[in-house]
C-alpha cells in the first residue's frame, strides 16, 4: 500500500496541526484566566474578611465604652454646667 502525500493532503494535515495548536493555546489561556480571577476573588475575600474584623473589633470597642458611659450619669455635669466635658465625652464615643 503506497501513500501518496499530495498537497491537498498536506494542507488538510497541516490545517488539523493549526487547529490543534489554537485549540491548545486557547485551553492554556482560559486556565490562565481562571487561575487569575481565583486569586483576585480570594485577594478580595482575605480583604473583607479583615474589614470585617476590624469593623466587628470597632463595634465591641464602641459597645464597651457605651456601657462604661452608661453608667455614668450625665444629669450631674448638666447640673453642674460641664457641657464642654459632656460634648468631649461624646467626642470620644465617635473616635472610638
Amino acid at each position: 500500500m503506497n501513500i501518496v502525500i499530495t498537497p491537498d493532503l498536506t494542507l488538510l494535515v497541516l490545517a488539523g496541526l493549526l487547529l490543534a495548536l489554537i485549540g491548545v493555546y486557547a485551553f492554556y489561556q482560559r486556565n490562565k484566566r481562571n487561575k487569575l480571577a481565583k486569586e483576585k476573588a480570594e485577594a478580595d475575600l482575605e480583604f473583607k474578611t479583615k474589614e470585617l474584623t476590624t469593623h466587628a473589633l470597632h463595634l465591641a470597642k464602641k459597645n464597651e465604652v457605651l456601657k462604661k458611659f452608661n453608667n455614668f450619669s450625665i444629669l450631674p455635669l448638666l447640673a453642674t454646667n460641664h457641657l464642654l466635658l459632656f460634648f468631649n465625652i461624646f467626642c470620644r464615643i465617635d473616635e472610638n
